[in-house]
């Protein structure tokens, strides 16, 4: 049996100004699934990821986060069931790292509820899962770009969400800790991951399903067998590539611009 869709979204269109960013985006992400979100830059795929969670406002569309409009969601009962990790997330004030992770809490707290022991466990478990632990009194603003890409995801899992939206996780991640974040990601079970990938192989190798854009609408949406074939790859990204199928994924060789 199929399971129920944790996000939808239905003919959506988003504007600035007259210029037409995405043009009828419908798709679905099932409870489970780890899905990737490909294509070019200036494809639209973190203005689509803004919509979904809420930063833009659509020009036309419907989004349903678990059969809800989106929109007409608390943000406490949205936080409760989506974690989101973004690409730009400076915090105006300094804080420590601990500090950082526990507003992961929030949505999981009564007005004026004090931190306990449970949200202290949970943020030391997360540090954990990032290669974070030991990390807790540092402050926020001294950590290097990965580091700080690390405690957002954090951030994310201390949240406990049933579901996870990344923008480019692995931005500013050496190829060890992008493969590792990765893997964390695919271990969890019990998550919907809905996350845009730069990095094809990364897509292929751990994604259960990829949905391509171009110049703002889906062009492929598959398993990554489907969606990343030779030919597709060069009428998007003008890149000859070969593909081979190495035991349960895809490798993705780049042989050029043309």
């Amino acid at each position: 049996m199929k399971n129920k869709d944790v996000i939808q979204v239905k003919k959506l269109d988003f504007n600035i100004d007259t210029l037409n960013i995405l043009s009828q985006v419908s798709l679905s992400v099932s409870k489970n699934e780890f899905v990737g979100l490909v294509g070019p830059n200036g494809s639209g795929k973190s203005t689509l990821l803004k919509n979904i969670y809420r930063h833009y406002t659509p020009s036309s569309g419907m989004i349903y986060l678990n059969g809800k409009d989106v929109f007409k969601m608390k943000s406490k009962e949205v936080a409760q069931q989506m974690a989101i990790v973004a690409q730009e997330n400076q915090p105006d004030f300094d804080f420590s790292v601990r500090e950082m992770v526990i507003m992961g809490r929030y949505s999981r707290k009564k007005m004026f509820e004090q931190d306990d022991q449970t949200d202290f466990e949970v943020v030391s478990q997360a540090l954990s899962m990032v290669g974070m632990q030991g990390t807790e009194e540092r402050s926020f603003l001294s950590l290097s770009g990965g580091e700080k890409q690390r405690i957002y995801l954090a951030m994310a899992f201390a949240q406990e969400s049933e579901l996870i939206i990344l923008d480019e996780p692995t931005n500013h991640l050496d190829i060890g800790y992008q493969l590792y974040i990765m893997e964390i990601m695919r271990q969890f079970q019990d998550k919907t991951i809905f996350t845009s990938v730069h990095d094809m192989n990364l897509a292929a190798r751990y994604c259960d399903r990829i949905i391509m854009l171009k110049d703002g609408r889906i062009i492929a949406n598959g398993s990554p067998e489907e969606v990343l074939t030779v030919e597709r790859i060069r009428e998007v990204f003008h890149v000859d590539t070969e593909i081979e199928k190495k035991k349960e994924y895809l490798r993705i060789t780049y042989l050029g611009w043309i």
